[in-house]
């Protein structure tokens, strides 16, 4: 025969499990449906469909000379892009000469005269969304055709040439003796029809 004390400790331990039993399918119930809900409005990418034109600085390692030769390239720039650009979470902002960051860098075979084809990645940047992309060069003299192609889709197609500040005459002593270290450059171009990543 249980006691008072006894059979009182008994009950509350029978409410406590019954909460911890309602408590555990609550839980259970709320995890079963928030798979269901969207974590966000948009796709998960950010989108940039328009035009720009970046301002960059390139450097060459080793530096470029008249014979081609394997090289690493990096090209830095903030340019001024307009279009609309969407945010992985669906937000739409329109760009209107807008302060962009290009960052790119590639390996392959150059000279002064040419690029083989080189390769590479890198990202454009607004405020704090970013779109990374593939990049591929082909280049006779000064003027090179770029293409940005999107990790998730679309790509930028533009073409890049000799900063107007840059003296021809300097560029060519450079290539024939130590060898051309950094080229100013402009890379000009729209999207097709749009870059993401």
């Amino acid at each position: 025969m249980l006691s008072k004390l006894q059979a009182a400790q008994a009950a509350a331990g029978l409410r406590s499990r019954g909460r911890g039993a309602i408590f555990v399918t609550a839980l259970a119930s709320a995890l079963a449906v928030a798979p269901a809900l969207p974590a966000t409005a948009g796709d998960g990418k950010d989108t940039f469909e328009g035009s720009c034109e970046f301002p960059v600085r390139v450097t060459f390692d080793p530096p470029l000379t008249n014979s081609s030769r394997r090289t690493h390239a990096e090209a830095d720039g903030r340019g001024r892009c307009s279009g609309t650009w969407t945010t992985a979470a669906g937000r739409e902002r329109t760009l209107d000469d807008a302060r962009v960051v290009y960052h790119a860098k590639s390996d392959g075979r150059q000279s002064c005269a040419a690029s083989e084809g080189p390769t590479g990645d890198g990202f454009l940047r607004y405020r704090e969304h970013t779109i990374k992309f593939t990049f591929s060069e082909s280049r006779a003299g000064t003027t090179a055709r770029v293409e940005l192609d999107g990790k998730r889709g679309g790509a930028f197609e533009g073409t890049a040439n000799a900063s107007g500040d840059e003296d021809p005459v300097e560029i060519a002593e450079k290539c024939t003796s130590t060898g051309l270290r950094q080229a100013g450059a402009t890379i000009t171009g729209s999207t097709a029809p749009e870059i993401s990543g």
